[in-house]
């Protein structure tokens, strides 16, 4: 049994029920399964129902959410994300959080995220979207070296970010390889 919680999460009347009877709601389709899995994080890490810590903090300036699109689930990620992060992890800087990712999907939020295509990816930082050339600098690509061809869109420069490979993991791998001794293939 899951433990009671209070839904205001969908906007009808607010209702006392527990995780159980809300997944059992959910595959009957009156529920949708990102409210389901946005109870189940907020009830696991004490995230009180109706309390958004990121975009609707009671303390502090409210973030202006610049290129975040005004829907729920999307503002869910975020306050699930942030909520999540332990107190100490909460430093904004270099904190991301990838919003075409579901609510209870693990690495939604954090320092290292993984990208796709369809990748929408917010800083905290900045309070921001990232444009695609960002994407490439958190994969750790020196773009500040780099000229990018006028025919490049932004979608291709996207996609190149998500066909990539952080550059700190090549660089241990590669590491890995050369200062390894045992390694029989190597030698």
């Amino acid at each position: 049994m899951g433990s009671p919680v209070i839904i205001t999460l969908i906007g009808a009347f607010p209702l006392a029920l527990s995780q159980d009877a809300v997944l059992r709601d959910t595959k009957a389709g009156a529920w949708k399964q990102w409210q389901a899995d946005s109870l189940w994080i907020r009830d696991k890490f004490e995230i009180p129902v109706g309390i958004d810590p990121w975009t609707k903090p009671l303390l502090g300036p409210q973030p202006r959410l610049c290129g975040v699109p005004p829907v729920q689930r999307i503002h869910e990620v975020l306050n699930c994300g942030w909520g999540a992060l332990p107190e100490d992890e909460r430093n904004v800087v270099e904190l991301y959080a990838n919003l075409s990712q579901g609510v209870k999907r693990k690495g939604t939020c954090g320092r290292s995220i993984s990208i796709c295509s369809g990748a929408c990816v917010y800083s905290f930082e900045l309070d921001r979207m990232l444009v695609p050339v960002e994407l490439l600098a958190i994969m750790g690509v020196p773009v500040k070296d780099i000229s990018f061809a006028d025919f490049l869109s932004g979608a291709d420069i996207r996609l190149a970010a998500a066909n990539s490979m952080f550059a700190g993991s090549i660089g241990s791998v590669l590491a890995a390889l050369v200062y390894n001794d045992h390694a029989e293939w190597w030698a």
